[in-house]
Protein backbone atom coordinates (compact mmCIF):
# COMPACT_ATOMS: atom_id res chain seq x y z
CA UNK A 1 0.00 0.00 0.00
CA UNK A 2 0.90 3.70 -0.34
CA UNK A 3 0.62 6.38 2.13
CA UNK A 4 4.45 7.22 2.61
CA UNK A 5 5.50 10.55 2.76
CA UNK A 6 6.51 12.43 -0.57
CA UNK A 7 10.34 12.40 -0.84
CA UNK A 8 12.27 15.02 1.18
CA UNK A 9 13.26 16.93 -2.03
CA UNK A 10 9.60 17.59 -2.77
CA UNK A 11 8.76 19.17 0.90
CA UNK A 12 8.23 22.97 1.37
CA UNK A 13 11.78 23.70 2.58
CA UNK A 14 11.63 27.54 2.77
CA UNK A 15 8.45 27.37 4.80
CA UNK A 16 6.68 26.15 7.65
CA UNK A 17 3.88 24.58 5.93
CA UNK A 18 4.31 20.83 6.65
CA UNK A 19 5.12 18.51 4.11
CA UNK A 20 2.75 16.72 1.27
CA UNK A 21 1.36 13.56 1.67
CA UNK A 22 0.98 10.83 -1.13
CA UNK A 23 -2.66 9.73 -1.35
CA UNK A 24 -3.31 5.55 -0.76
CA UNK A 25 -4.21 3.71 -3.80
CA UNK A 26 -4.83 -0.16 -4.98
CA UNK A 27 -1.79 -2.35 -5.34
CA UNK A 28 -4.01 -3.59 -8.50
CA UNK A 29 -4.90 -0.29 -10.44
CA UNK A 30 -2.58 2.45 -8.83
CA UNK A 31 -5.66 4.93 -10.17
CA UNK A 32 -8.39 4.54 -7.80
CA UNK A 33 -7.90 5.60 -3.72
CA UNK A 34 -8.43 2.49 -1.36
CA UNK A 35 -11.14 3.32 0.82
CA UNK A 36 -12.44 0.01 2.18
CA UNK A 37 -8.74 -1.31 3.48
CA UNK A 38 -10.41 -3.24 5.93
CA UNK A 39 -12.54 -5.26 4.02
CA UNK A 40 -13.12 -8.37 5.44
CA UNK A 41 -14.80 -11.33 2.84
CA UNK A 42 -18.91 -10.94 3.03
CA UNK A 43 -21.73 -12.72 1.49
CA UNK A 44 -24.27 -10.54 -0.84
CA UNK A 45 -26.94 -12.22 -2.70
CA UNK A 46 -29.07 -10.85 -5.85
CA UNK A 47 -32.13 -11.52 -6.91
CA UNK A 48 -33.74 -11.15 -10.33
CA UNK A 49 -37.19 -12.53 -10.49
CA UNK A 50 -37.61 -11.47 -14.72
CA UNK A 51 -34.24 -12.69 -15.86
CA UNK A 52 -32.39 -12.11 -19.25
CA UNK A 53 -29.21 -10.46 -20.41
CA UNK A 54 -30.46 -6.98 -19.59
CA UNK A 55 -31.62 -7.51 -16.19
CA UNK A 56 -28.92 -10.10 -15.00
CA UNK A 57 -25.71 -8.85 -16.99
CA UNK A 58 -25.57 -5.71 -15.03
CA UNK A 59 -25.69 -7.29 -11.34
CA UNK A 60 -23.23 -9.90 -12.86
CA UNK A 61 -20.65 -7.15 -13.60
CA UNK A 62 -21.46 -5.56 -10.51
CA UNK A 63 -20.63 -8.77 -8.50
CA UNK A 64 -17.41 -9.53 -9.77
CA UNK A 65 -15.95 -6.45 -9.04
CA UNK A 66 -16.81 -7.42 -5.06
CA UNK A 67 -15.61 -10.46 -6.06
CA UNK A 68 -12.39 -9.49 -7.16
CA UNK A 69 -11.84 -6.82 -4.34
CA UNK A 70 -11.56 -9.94 -1.44
CA UNK A 71 -9.53 -11.94 -4.00
CA UNK A 72 -7.44 -10.19 -6.23
CA UNK A 73 -5.32 -12.80 -7.30
CA UNK A 74 -8.46 -14.54 -9.20
CA UNK A 75 -8.59 -14.89 -12.69
CA UNK A 76 -9.61 -12.03 -14.21
CA UNK A 77 -10.61 -13.16 -17.95
CA UNK A 78 -14.06 -13.74 -17.90
CA UNK A 79 -15.93 -15.12 -20.81
CA UNK A 80 -19.43 -15.61 -21.60
CA UNK A 81 -19.89 -16.52 -17.53
CA UNK A 82 -19.33 -15.12 -14.03
CA UNK A 83 -17.29 -18.56 -12.69
CA UNK A 84 -16.73 -16.79 -9.32
CA UNK A 85 -20.80 -16.22 -8.67
CA UNK A 86 -22.25 -19.08 -7.63
CA UNK A 87 -26.03 -19.07 -9.59
CA UNK A 88 -29.28 -20.19 -7.74
CA UNK A 89 -31.84 -20.92 -10.39
CA UNK A 90 -35.61 -20.44 -9.60
CA UNK A 91 -37.94 -20.29 -12.05
CA UNK A 92 -38.82 -16.84 -14.12
CA UNK A 93 -41.96 -15.17 -13.43
CA UNK A 94 -42.73 -14.91 -17.19
CA UNK A 95 -42.26 -17.50 -19.95
CA UNK A 96 -42.49 -15.55 -23.12
CA UNK A 97 -44.08 -18.83 -24.91
CA UNK A 98 -47.12 -19.24 -22.94
CA UNK A 99 -49.95 -18.35 -25.16
CA UNK A 100 -50.80 -15.53 -22.54
CA UNK A 101 -47.18 -13.96 -23.86
CA UNK A 102 -47.73 -14.32 -26.97
CA UNK A 103 -51.49 -12.66 -27.05
CA UNK A 104 -49.91 -10.08 -25.28
CA UNK A 105 -46.71 -9.34 -27.65
CA UNK A 106 -49.80 -8.64 -30.21
CA UNK A 107 -51.00 -5.74 -28.92
CA UNK A 108 -49.00 -1.89 -29.17
CA UNK A 109 -49.69 -0.77 -26.05
CA UNK A 110 -48.76 -2.43 -22.69
CA UNK A 111 -52.33 -1.89 -21.55
CA UNK A 112 -54.07 -2.60 -18.09
CA UNK A 113 -54.71 -5.94 -19.07
CA UNK A 114 -50.95 -6.63 -19.39
CA UNK A 115 -50.08 -5.48 -16.22
CA UNK A 116 -52.68 -7.42 -14.11
CA UNK A 117 -51.55 -9.88 -16.22
CA UNK A 118 -47.70 -9.62 -15.42
CA UNK A 119 -48.43 -8.66 -11.75
CA UNK A 120 -50.57 -11.75 -11.06
CA UNK A 121 -47.73 -13.84 -12.70
CA UNK A 122 -45.59 -11.74 -9.85
CA UNK A 123 -48.08 -12.44 -6.84
CA UNK A 124 -48.47 -16.19 -7.76
CA UNK A 125 -44.52 -16.53 -8.09
CA UNK A 126 -44.12 -15.22 -4.36
CA UNK A 127 -45.23 -18.67 -2.71
CA UNK A 128 -42.32 -20.48 -4.48
CA UNK A 129 -39.68 -18.13 -4.69
CA UNK A 130 -39.93 -16.08 -0.89
CA UNK A 131 -38.59 -19.60 0.41
CA UNK A 132 -36.21 -20.93 -1.74
CA UNK A 133 -34.32 -17.00 -1.51
CA UNK A 134 -35.55 -16.94 2.59
CA UNK A 135 -33.79 -20.23 2.85
CA UNK A 136 -30.53 -19.39 0.71
CA UNK A 137 -29.87 -15.96 2.75
CA UNK A 138 -29.79 -17.42 6.20
CA UNK A 139 -27.71 -20.27 4.51
CA UNK A 140 -25.04 -18.33 3.19
CA UNK A 141 -25.04 -15.97 6.01
CA UNK A 142 -26.00 -13.09 3.61
CA UNK A 143 -24.85 -9.29 4.64
CA UNK A 144 -26.40 -7.24 1.58
CA UNK A 145 -28.96 -8.57 -1.06
CA UNK A 146 -29.13 -6.52 -3.81
CA UNK A 147 -32.52 -6.53 -5.46
CA UNK A 148 -33.50 -5.99 -8.99
CA UNK A 149 -36.31 -3.00 -8.77
CA UNK A 150 -39.16 -5.46 -10.72
CA UNK A 151 -42.32 -5.15 -10.21
CA UNK A 152 -42.06 -3.81 -6.63
CA UNK A 153 -38.93 -6.18 -5.58
CA UNK A 154 -41.97 -7.90 -2.71
CA UNK A 155 -39.58 -11.19 -2.62
CA UNK A 156 -36.48 -9.62 -2.27
CA UNK A 157 -37.27 -6.37 0.17
CA UNK A 158 -39.43 -9.16 2.23
CA UNK A 159 -36.66 -11.37 2.78
CA UNK A 160 -34.74 -8.06 4.04
CA UNK A 161 -37.24 -6.86 6.16
CA UNK A 162 -37.59 -10.52 7.77
CA UNK A 163 -33.55 -10.73 8.66
CA UNK A 164 -32.75 -7.47 9.02
CA UNK A 165 -30.85 -6.91 6.38
CA UNK A 166 -29.33 -3.37 4.06
CA UNK A 167 -30.82 -4.13 0.35
CA UNK A 168 -29.68 -2.14 -2.49
CA UNK A 169 -32.04 -2.09 -5.06
CA UNK A 170 -30.81 -2.38 -9.04
CA UNK A 171 -32.57 -1.18 -12.51
CA UNK A 172 -31.86 -0.08 -15.65
CA UNK A 173 -34.17 3.52 -15.82
CA UNK A 174 -34.88 5.93 -13.33
CA UNK A 175 -38.62 5.64 -13.46
CA UNK A 176 -38.60 2.37 -11.23
CA UNK A 177 -37.67 4.58 -8.32
CA UNK A 178 -38.32 8.37 -8.99
CA UNK A 179 -40.46 10.22 -11.98
CA UNK A 180 -40.43 14.15 -12.39
CA UNK A 181 -44.00 15.83 -13.33
CA UNK A 182 -42.80 16.37 -16.72
CA UNK A 183 -41.79 12.69 -17.31
CA UNK A 184 -43.53 9.87 -17.67
CA UNK A 185 -43.61 6.69 -20.48
CA UNK A 186 -45.52 5.38 -23.28
CA UNK A 187 -45.70 2.10 -22.05
CA UNK A 188 -48.67 3.52 -19.36
CA UNK A 189 -50.77 4.57 -22.78
CA UNK A 190 -53.64 1.97 -23.47
CA UNK A 191 -54.83 1.16 -26.75
CA UNK A 192 -57.99 3.44 -25.81
CA UNK A 193 -56.34 6.34 -24.22
CA UNK A 194 -52.94 8.02 -25.69
CA UNK A 195 -50.84 10.78 -23.78
CA UNK A 196 -48.21 9.70 -22.12
CA UNK A 197 -44.47 10.17 -23.52
CA UNK A 198 -40.93 10.08 -22.06
CA UNK A 199 -41.34 13.99 -21.91
CA UNK A 200 -44.47 15.79 -21.78
CA UNK A 201 -42.38 18.72 -22.86
CA UNK A 202 -44.34 19.72 -26.19
CA UNK A 203 -47.42 17.73 -25.62
CA UNK A 204 -50.61 19.73 -25.76
CA UNK A 205 -52.86 20.05 -22.21
CA UNK A 206 -55.33 17.53 -22.98
CA UNK A 207 -52.14 14.71 -24.01
CA UNK A 208 -50.66 15.94 -20.18
CA UNK A 209 -54.54 15.54 -18.94
CA UNK A 210 -55.41 12.23 -20.09
CA UNK A 211 -51.96 11.03 -19.31
CA UNK A 212 -51.25 12.72 -15.56
CA UNK A 213 -55.28 13.14 -14.20
CA UNK A 214 -56.44 9.54 -15.79
CA UNK A 215 -53.76 7.02 -16.92
CA UNK A 216 -50.80 7.74 -14.04
CA UNK A 217 -53.52 6.91 -11.18
CA UNK A 218 -55.53 3.91 -13.05
CA UNK A 219 -51.96 2.12 -12.70
CA UNK A 220 -51.52 3.33 -9.13
CA UNK A 221 -54.80 1.50 -8.61
CA UNK A 222 -53.42 -1.88 -10.73
CA UNK A 223 -50.35 -1.19 -8.20
CA UNK A 224 -52.26 -0.99 -4.77
CA UNK A 225 -54.36 -3.85 -6.09
CA UNK A 226 -51.78 -5.73 -6.45
CA UNK A 227 -50.34 -4.64 -2.72
CA UNK A 228 -53.20 -6.74 -0.95
CA UNK A 229 -52.49 -9.90 -3.08
CA UNK A 230 -49.04 -9.53 -1.68
CA UNK A 231 -50.20 -8.91 1.62
CA UNK A 232 -52.17 -12.15 1.36
CA UNK A 233 -49.31 -14.01 0.90
CA UNK A 234 -46.50 -12.22 3.59
CA UNK A 235 -49.75 -13.14 5.87
CA UNK A 236 -48.95 -16.54 5.45
CA UNK A 237 -45.77 -16.82 6.16
CA UNK A 238 -46.31 -14.41 9.30
CA UNK A 239 -44.98 -11.22 7.59
CA UNK A 240 -46.40 -8.14 8.39
CA UNK A 241 -48.47 -5.84 5.43
CA UNK A 242 -47.30 -2.48 3.84
CA UNK A 243 -49.48 0.23 3.29
CA UNK A 244 -47.74 1.35 0.15
CA UNK A 245 -46.17 -0.77 -2.56
CA UNK A 246 -43.03 1.56 -1.78
CA UNK A 247 -42.86 1.19 1.82
CA UNK A 248 -39.89 -0.81 2.67
CA UNK A 249 -37.81 0.32 -0.20
CA UNK A 250 -38.42 3.94 -0.19
CA UNK A 251 -35.17 4.62 1.83
CA UNK A 252 -32.88 2.36 0.23
CA UNK A 253 -30.24 3.17 -2.30
CA UNK A 254 -31.66 2.73 -6.11
CA UNK A 255 -28.34 2.35 -8.43
CA UNK A 256 -30.05 2.92 -11.96
CA UNK A 257 -27.75 1.63 -15.06
CA UNK A 258 -28.48 4.85 -16.88
CA UNK A 259 -27.00 8.20 -17.57
CA UNK A 260 -28.35 11.88 -18.28
CA UNK A 261 -28.46 12.35 -22.29
CA UNK A 262 -29.87 9.00 -22.72
CA UNK A 263 -32.82 9.75 -19.60
CA UNK A 264 -34.61 12.92 -19.65
CA UNK A 265 -32.88 15.10 -16.56
CA UNK A 266 -34.51 15.63 -13.31
CA UNK A 267 -33.40 16.46 -9.80
CA UNK A 268 -32.45 13.15 -7.81
CA UNK A 269 -31.61 12.36 -4.24
CA UNK A 270 -28.85 11.50 -3.15
CA UNK A 271 -30.34 7.67 -2.70
CA UNK A 272 -30.45 7.96 -5.99
CA UNK A 273 -27.33 6.87 -7.87
CA UNK A 274 -27.01 6.84 -12.06
CA UNK A 275 -24.29 3.86 -12.47
CA UNK A 276 -24.97 3.29 -16.09
CA UNK A 277 -24.05 2.27 -18.72
CA UNK A 278 -22.50 -0.76 -17.48
CA UNK A 279 -20.67 -2.58 -20.09
CA UNK A 280 -18.31 -5.91 -19.36
CA UNK A 281 -14.31 -6.00 -19.89
CA UNK A 282 -14.41 -9.02 -22.19
CA UNK A 283 -16.57 -9.76 -24.66
CA UNK A 284 -16.79 -12.39 -27.20
CA UNK A 285 -14.77 -12.04 -30.45
CA UNK A 286 -16.17 -12.70 -33.96
CA UNK A 287 -16.39 -16.24 -35.23
CA UNK A 288 -14.41 -16.46 -38.36
CA UNK A 289 -17.43 -16.67 -40.54
CA UNK A 290 -18.83 -13.51 -39.20
CA UNK A 291 -15.52 -12.02 -39.50
CA UNK A 292 -15.06 -13.33 -42.94
CA UNK A 293 -18.56 -11.92 -44.16
CA UNK A 294 -18.26 -8.60 -42.64
CA UNK A 295 -14.79 -7.84 -43.54
CA UNK A 296 -16.38 -8.73 -47.48
CA UNK A 297 -19.59 -6.51 -47.02
CA UNK A 298 -18.34 -2.28 -46.49
CA UNK A 299 -22.56 -1.68 -46.03
CA UNK A 300 -23.45 -4.19 -43.40
CA UNK A 301 -26.81 -4.27 -41.44
CA UNK A 302 -26.96 -6.13 -38.22
CA UNK A 303 -30.62 -7.10 -37.05
CA UNK A 304 -31.33 -8.32 -33.62
CA UNK A 305 -34.42 -8.70 -31.59
CA UNK A 306 -32.98 -9.79 -28.10
CA UNK A 307 -33.18 -13.70 -26.68
CA UNK A 308 -36.78 -13.00 -25.40
CA UNK A 309 -38.50 -11.21 -28.22
CA UNK A 310 -40.36 -11.87 -31.81
CA UNK A 311 -42.74 -10.41 -33.45
CA UNK A 312 -45.53 -11.50 -35.91
CA UNK A 313 -44.78 -14.10 -39.61
CA UNK A 314 -46.22 -10.68 -41.41
CA UNK A 315 -43.44 -8.40 -39.85
CA UNK A 316 -40.69 -10.94 -40.38
CA UNK A 317 -42.19 -11.40 -44.14
CA UNK A 318 -42.11 -7.63 -44.57
CA UNK A 319 -38.31 -6.99 -42.68
CA UNK A 320 -37.65 -9.31 -45.13
CA UNK A 321 -38.14 -8.08 -48.02
CA UNK A 322 -37.22 -4.67 -46.99
CA UNK A 323 -33.51 -6.27 -46.63
CA UNK A 324 -33.77 -7.49 -50.17
CA UNK A 325 -35.08 -4.16 -51.55
CA UNK A 326 -32.61 -2.33 -49.81
CA UNK A 327 -29.68 -4.58 -50.89
CA UNK A 328 -31.30 -4.09 -54.40
CA UNK A 329 -30.87 -0.89 -54.82
CA UNK A 330 -27.54 -0.82 -53.23
CA UNK A 331 -28.39 0.84 -49.76
CA UNK A 332 -27.01 -2.01 -48.56
CA UNK A 333 -24.70 -4.79 -49.27
CA UNK A 334 -25.16 -7.17 -46.87
CA UNK A 335 -27.42 -8.33 -43.43
CA UNK A 336 -26.48 -10.06 -40.41
CA UNK A 337 -29.76 -11.21 -38.58
CA UNK A 338 -29.40 -13.16 -35.40
CA UNK A 339 -32.96 -14.68 -35.19
CA UNK A 340 -34.24 -18.46 -35.17
CA UNK A 341 -34.78 -19.59 -38.25
CA UNK A 342 -37.82 -20.83 -36.64
CA UNK A 343 -39.33 -17.63 -37.06
CA UNK A 344 -39.05 -17.48 -40.50
CA UNK A 345 -40.70 -20.55 -41.71
CA UNK A 346 -44.20 -18.78 -42.41
CA UNK A 347 -42.23 -16.74 -45.36
CA UNK A 348 -43.77 -16.94 -48.81
CA UNK A 349 -41.65 -19.25 -51.30
CA UNK A 350 -39.84 -16.42 -53.07
CA UNK A 351 -40.09 -12.97 -52.91
CA UNK A 352 -40.93 -10.32 -55.77
CA UNK A 353 -38.70 -7.25 -56.09
CA UNK A 354 -39.67 -3.87 -56.95
CA UNK A 355 -37.63 -4.17 -60.33
CA UNK A 356 -39.41 -7.51 -60.87
CA UNK A 357 -36.61 -9.60 -59.32
CA UNK A 358 -37.57 -13.61 -57.78
CA UNK A 359 -35.12 -14.12 -54.70
CA UNK A 360 -35.76 -17.97 -53.77
CA UNK A 361 -36.64 -18.00 -49.86
CA UNK A 362 -35.02 -21.17 -49.40
CA UNK A 363 -31.85 -20.00 -50.01
CA UNK A 364 -32.14 -17.93 -47.79
CA UNK A 365 -33.35 -20.07 -44.82
CA UNK A 366 -30.56 -22.56 -45.95
CA UNK A 367 -28.05 -19.57 -45.25
CA UNK A 368 -27.27 -19.69 -49.15
CA UNK A 369 -27.41 -16.22 -50.07
CA UNK A 370 -24.32 -14.61 -50.64
CA UNK A 371 -25.40 -11.39 -49.11
CA UNK A 372 -27.71 -12.80 -45.80
CA UNK A 373 -26.32 -14.32 -42.87
CA UNK A 374 -28.27 -16.43 -40.22
CA UNK A 375 -27.12 -16.93 -37.06
CA UNK A 376 -28.69 -18.19 -33.44
CA UNK A 377 -26.48 -16.61 -32.01
CA UNK A 378 -24.05 -13.33 -33.13
CA UNK A 379 -21.53 -11.65 -30.57
CA UNK A 380 -23.18 -8.40 -30.60
CA UNK A 381 -21.15 -6.36 -29.34
CA UNK A 382 -17.96 -7.64 -31.49
CA UNK A 383 -20.34 -7.05 -34.02
CA UNK A 384 -21.24 -3.66 -34.27
CA UNK A 385 -17.52 -2.79 -33.25
CA UNK A 386 -16.87 -3.86 -36.66
CA UNK A 387 -16.37 -0.81 -39.20
CA UNK A 388 -18.48 -1.90 -41.95
CA UNK A 389 -21.47 -2.15 -39.45
CA UNK A 390 -23.76 0.72 -40.79
CA UNK A 391 -27.19 0.29 -39.14
CA UNK A 392 -28.94 -1.86 -36.28
CA UNK A 393 -32.64 -3.08 -36.57
CA UNK A 394 -32.88 -3.74 -32.97
CA UNK A 395 -36.16 -4.00 -30.53
CA UNK A 396 -35.08 -1.24 -28.57
CA UNK A 397 -33.66 -3.79 -25.54
CA UNK A 398 -31.60 -1.72 -22.97
CA UNK A 399 -28.49 -3.74 -23.33
CA UNK A 400 -28.52 -3.21 -27.30
CA UNK A 401 -29.08 0.39 -26.64
CA UNK A 402 -25.86 0.78 -24.66
CA UNK A 403 -23.88 -1.37 -27.25
CA UNK A 404 -24.79 0.30 -30.37
CA UNK A 405 -24.12 3.60 -28.49
CA UNK A 406 -20.63 2.66 -27.43
CA UNK A 407 -20.26 2.09 -31.43
CA UNK A 408 -22.48 5.17 -32.76
CA UNK A 409 -24.51 2.87 -34.53
CA UNK A 410 -27.54 4.52 -35.53
CA UNK A 411 -30.17 2.26 -34.71
CA UNK A 412 -33.90 1.57 -36.67
CA UNK A 413 -36.30 0.02 -33.20
CA UNK A 414 -38.70 -1.77 -33.89
CA UNK A 415 -40.34 -1.64 -30.25
CA UNK A 416 -42.01 -5.35 -29.16
CA UNK A 417 -42.92 -4.99 -25.78
CA UNK A 418 -43.09 -3.02 -21.91
CA UNK A 419 -40.11 -0.39 -21.87
CA UNK A 420 -38.74 -0.39 -25.34
CA UNK A 421 -41.06 2.13 -26.89
CA UNK A 422 -40.25 4.39 -24.22
CA UNK A 423 -36.20 3.73 -24.86
CA UNK A 424 -37.06 3.98 -29.03
CA UNK A 425 -38.33 7.79 -27.78
CA UNK A 426 -35.07 8.52 -25.48
CA UNK A 427 -33.14 7.72 -28.59
CA UNK A 428 -35.62 10.03 -31.32
CA UNK A 429 -35.47 12.96 -28.49
CA UNK A 430 -31.60 12.53 -29.13
CA UNK A 431 -31.35 12.79 -32.55
CA UNK A 432 -30.11 8.99 -32.70
CA UNK A 433 -32.41 6.27 -34.31
CA UNK A 434 -36.14 6.54 -35.79
CA UNK A 435 -38.78 4.15 -34.67
CA UNK A 436 -41.60 1.87 -36.84
CA UNK A 437 -44.39 0.23 -35.45
CA UNK A 438 -44.91 -3.67 -35.14
CA UNK A 439 -48.92 -3.18 -36.07
CA UNK A 440 -48.15 -0.98 -39.04
CA UNK A 441 -44.98 -2.08 -40.40
CA UNK A 442 -44.25 -1.08 -44.00
CA UNK A 443 -41.56 -1.74 -46.42
CA UNK A 444 -41.49 2.10 -47.77
CA UNK A 445 -41.36 3.45 -44.25
CA UNK A 446 -38.42 1.08 -43.09
CA UNK A 447 -36.28 1.71 -46.47
CA UNK A 448 -37.02 5.72 -46.42
CA UNK A 449 -36.25 5.35 -42.46
CA UNK A 450 -33.05 3.56 -42.99
CA UNK A 451 -31.78 5.92 -46.09
CA UNK A 452 -31.73 8.98 -43.57
CA UNK A 453 -30.37 6.47 -40.57
CA UNK A 454 -27.15 5.79 -42.84
CA UNK A 455 -26.86 9.29 -44.96
CA UNK A 456 -27.99 12.09 -42.67
CA UNK A 457 -24.50 14.29 -41.32
CA UNK A 458 -26.78 15.28 -37.93
CA UNK A 459 -27.51 12.18 -36.85
CA UNK A 460 -24.34 11.26 -37.00
CA UNK A 461 -23.19 14.37 -34.68
CA UNK A 462 -25.21 12.83 -32.40
CA UNK A 463 -24.26 9.65 -32.15
CA UNK A 464 -20.71 10.83 -31.64
CA UNK A 465 -22.25 13.16 -29.18
CA UNK A 466 -24.09 10.44 -27.40
CA UNK A 467 -21.06 7.90 -27.64
CA UNK A 468 -18.75 9.96 -26.13
CA UNK A 469 -21.23 10.40 -23.09
CA UNK A 470 -21.68 6.48 -22.56
CA UNK A 471 -18.08 6.14 -22.84
CA UNK A 472 -17.10 8.33 -20.28
CA UNK A 473 -20.01 7.26 -18.05
CA UNK A 474 -18.80 3.78 -18.94
CA UNK A 475 -17.56 2.89 -15.90
CA UNK A 476 -19.35 3.58 -12.81
CA UNK A 477 -19.84 0.44 -12.40
CA UNK A 478 -16.66 0.80 -9.70
CA UNK A 479 -19.01 3.24 -8.07
CA UNK A 480 -21.93 1.19 -7.59
CA UNK A 481 -19.48 -1.37 -6.16
CA UNK A 482 -17.80 1.63 -3.95
CA UNK A 483 -21.68 1.97 -3.11
CA UNK A 484 -22.58 -1.45 -1.89
CA UNK A 485 -19.69 -1.99 -0.21
CA UNK A 486 -20.58 1.44 1.85
CA UNK A 487 -23.84 0.05 2.27
CA UNK A 488 -22.97 -3.17 3.82
CA UNK A 489 -20.41 -1.61 6.27
CA UNK A 490 -22.58 1.14 7.59
CA UNK A 491 -25.81 0.84 6.83
CA UNK A 492 -26.38 -1.13 10.32
CA UNK A 493 -24.25 1.43 12.50
CA UNK A 494 -26.48 4.50 12.40
CA UNK A 495 -29.72 4.63 13.73
CA UNK A 496 -32.82 2.95 12.44
CA UNK A 497 -36.59 3.48 12.83
CA UNK A 498 -36.89 0.34 10.47
CA UNK A 499 -36.41 -3.37 9.96
CA UNK A 500 -34.45 -2.94 6.73
CA UNK A 501 -31.19 -0.82 7.48
CA UNK A 502 -30.14 2.30 5.77
CA UNK A 503 -27.30 5.06 5.23
CA UNK A 504 -29.13 7.76 7.04
CA UNK A 505 -26.50 10.48 6.14
CA UNK A 506 -28.02 10.00 2.48
CA UNK A 507 -31.19 10.63 3.60
CA UNK A 508 -32.60 13.73 2.86
CA UNK A 509 -33.97 15.83 6.15
CA UNK A 510 -38.18 15.70 4.99
CA UNK A 511 -37.43 11.61 5.50
CA UNK A 512 -37.46 12.81 9.26
CA UNK A 513 -39.52 15.46 9.21
CA UNK A 514 -42.35 14.15 7.61
CA UNK A 515 -44.46 15.81 4.70
CA UNK A 516 -45.81 18.63 6.32
CA UNK A 517 -43.03 20.20 8.07
CA UNK A 518 -40.56 18.65 4.97
CA UNK A 519 -42.48 20.36 2.32
CA UNK A 520 -42.91 23.21 4.45
CA UNK A 521 -46.43 23.12 4.38
CA UNK A 522 -47.11 24.71 7.67
CA UNK A 523 -45.61 27.69 6.72
CA UNK A 524 -47.35 27.73 3.31
CA UNK A 525 -50.70 27.83 5.52
CA UNK A 526 -49.44 30.34 8.09
CA UNK A 527 -48.89 32.46 4.81
CA UNK A 528 -52.10 31.58 3.07
CA UNK A 529 -53.87 32.30 6.90
CA UNK A 530 -51.59 35.63 7.17
CA UNK A 531 -52.87 36.51 3.80
CA UNK A 532 -56.72 35.37 3.61
CA UNK A 533 -56.43 37.71 7.07
CA UNK A 534 -55.08 40.41 5.72
CA UNK A 535 -57.06 40.38 2.59
CA UNK A 536 -60.32 39.90 3.91
CA UNK A 537 -59.68 42.69 6.90
CA UNK A 538 -58.88 45.22 4.26
CA UNK A 539 -62.16 44.22 2.76
CA UNK A 540 -63.96 44.80 5.90
CA UNK A 541 -61.60 47.94 6.86
CA UNK A 542 -62.32 49.40 3.29
CA UNK A 543 -66.20 48.41 3.63
CA UNK A 544 -66.07 50.05 6.83
CA UNK A 545 -64.67 52.96 5.06
CA UNK A 546 -66.93 52.98 2.20
CA UNK A 547 -69.98 52.53 4.54
CA UNK A 548 -68.30 55.36 7.15
CA UNK A 549 -67.88 57.80 3.89
CA UNK A 550 -71.43 57.45 1.94
CA UNK A 551 -73.31 57.78 6.01
CA UNK A 552 -71.20 61.07 6.24
CA UNK A 553 -72.72 62.46 3.12
CA UNK A 554 -75.70 61.41 3.57
CA UNK A 555 -75.90 62.81 6.34
CA UNK A 556 -74.17 65.89 5.65
CA UNK A 557 -76.65 66.02 2.74
CA UNK A 558 -79.67 66.02 5.15
CA UNK A 559 -77.90 68.86 6.83
CA UNK A 560 -77.23 70.85 3.90
CA UNK A 561 -81.46 70.53 2.90
CA UNK A 562 -82.37 70.78 6.04
CA UNK A 563 -80.45 74.59 6.67
CA UNK A 564 -81.82 75.14 3.14
CA UNK A 565 -85.23 74.61 4.42
CA UNK A 566 -85.14 76.54 7.26
CA UNK A 567 -83.73 79.63 5.06
CA UNK A 568 -86.78 79.96 3.21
Amino acid sequence: MGGALFPEEYAHSSSSLPPLVRLEYDDEANIRPNVFKHRTPKQVMFLSIVGGRSHVKPLLEIGQILVDRVSPNANKIIAREHPKIELITIDPIWDETTTIAQNLFLDEYVNFRHWRALFRKTENHYPYAFPILLNATIERQADLLICEMEWMAEICADVAWVLGLPIVLEHYELGAAVNAPYKSDPLYTTNHISGCHVSLENLSFWDRFKCVAILHPLLKLVQYESMFYFNSHRSVHGIEWVWSPMERIKDSLYLANTFFGFEVPEKLSPLVQEIGPIYSEYYEPLTKELKEFLDSHPRTMYIAFGDRFWTTPKNYEKIMQTILEAMNTKLLDGVIWSTSVSYLEGMPGNFTLNDGTVIDTAQIVANKHPHILLQNWVPQFATLNHTNIKLFLTHGGFQSIQESLYHAIPMLVLPLYIDQRGNAERLMLQGCALAVSKLSLSVNDMLSKMRILMTDDQIKSNLLRMQTLARMNGNRKYRAADLIEYVMDHAKLGPNSGRIPTVQEWLTPDRRMGWIKGNNVDIFVVVILVILVDLFGSIWLARRITQFVLNYRIGKGKDVKKTNGNTK
